[in-house]
């Protein structure tokens, strides 16, 4: 070990070896939660009928950095009967031009962006949404490119059944047979949307429905 003095440049470069794993944790956290969007619920999807075949719930956010997205969601139905039926699938649309929704109702404090620089605008324009008309939620403007990211296939109640839940997890990009291979392209909002395909012979309660779409960061 040298005894003598060292250089202001090496005492500084001494300080960003020692810190640099800590600073690598805290920019990996600080980005894993500043591009997020969703909601645990609060408003359930209105406008659905016993027959249906439509979108119940959006979320709209703006690929920032890597274009790779982390996604969820949980449907919870009650008053259901033996032998309904339900399908639910998850779908992505992207747009380099802004998205928005018609038959929505957004979410309020959805758009869950953090201190997030650039700041997407307008604000407005991102976050969650259910359905508010009989028709479901559909495009005002933007979208295209549609594809199926996870679909449960028609699942029938059972003989003594009264709910249907489903959930799912899972990674998101502009491809599903090369994810990491095929980000979306990087300013592009991304929708997420959860659709309804199902035959109930009664009049069905939204027990609980959440959305969550977060990018994925170095």
């Amino acid at each position: 070990m040298r005894n003598e003095a060292i250089t202001r440049q090496e005492a500084i470069d001494l300080i960003r070896s020692m810190t640099a794993p800590t600073d690598a944790m805290t920019r990996a956290t600080r980005a894993s939660s500043k591009n997020i969007c969703g909601s645990t619920g609060g408003t359930a999807p209105t406008g659905v009928t016993n027959a249906m075949n439509l979108v119940l719930g959006a979320c709209n956010i703006k690929a920032l950095e890597s274009g790779l997205f982390l996604a969820s969601f949980t449907l919870a139905m009650t008053g259901v009967t033996a032998t309904d039926t339900a399908n639910v699938t998850v779908t992505t649309q992207t747009s380099s031009t802004a998205i928005s929704f018609g038959g929505a109702t957004k979410i309020t404090g959805s758009n869950l962006f953090g201190n997030l620089f650039p700041y997407p605008s307008p604000a407005a324009a991102y976050g969650m949404w259910v359905s508010g008309a009989a028709g479901g939620i559909t495009f005002a403007t933007g979208g295209g490119g549609s594809i199926t990211q996870f679909t449960t296939g028609a699942q029938v109640a059972g003989t003594a059944a009264t709910t249907q839940e489903f959930s799912w997890y899972g990674l998101v990009a502009n491809s599903v047979s090369n994810v990491l291979g095929n980000p979306f392209p990087i300013g592009n909002d991304v929708a997420l949307l959860v659709s309804l395909n199902a035959t109930h012979s009664a009049t069905v309660t939204y027990a609980g429905f959440s959305m969550f779409i977060q990018e994925v960061v170095d």
